[in-house]
């Protein structure tokens, strides 16, 4: 009686649920990596996109001072022809895309390249461009408290 109650009762065996396991390994193995490298290109195209997004804004800033009036900034700034980064992102609201972001397990900053004269994304460890591996010298970090970066006539 005892060996017929054991018999009738359902359920998996040990080799079934082990290649369950073994299926369910195998697809997070794939998928895994997929979804990282996913995620991690979207973080970057983000940046990319800030970083294009700053640089029109500072153009614009600076086109600004050019013709001496702007709706958007405040007078004094305009009449003393220099307009801050932290201006910048403070009259558009980008408080946002200041800050560190993380690309495959590194952080990365927006900074402006005095060389180049361009937003770009840097390695927030080494000093190289996220993008081409190239060394950074020439940069400040892109923050909402950029006061030292100054869009200037000259």
């Amino acid at each position: 009686m005892l060996n017929s109650r054991l018999k009738s009762k359902g359920g998996f065996t040990l080799i079934e649920l082990v290649v369950v396991l073994a299926v369910l390994a195998a697809l997070a193995v794939i998928a895994i990596p997929v979804v990282t490298h996913t995620v991690n290109s979207a973080v970057l195209e983000g940046a990319k996109t800030d970083a294009n997004t700053l640089k029109g804004s500072f153009n614009s800033a600076y086109s600004d001072l050019v013709v001496g009036y702007s709706e958007n900034y405040n007078r004094t700034l305009i009449s003393t022809q220099s307009l801050t980064v932290a201006d910048v992102i403070s009259t558009n609201s980008y408080q946002s895309m200041c800050g560190k972001r993380n690309y495959y397990g590194r952080e990365f900053v927006l900074v402006w390249n005095f060389d180049t004269n361009d937003v770009e994304l840097m390695y927030d460890d080494d000093d190289t461009n996220v993008e081409t591996g190239a060394v950074i010298t020439n940069y400040v970090i892109i923050t909402e408290t950029s006061t030292t970066l100054v869009l200037n006539l000259g």
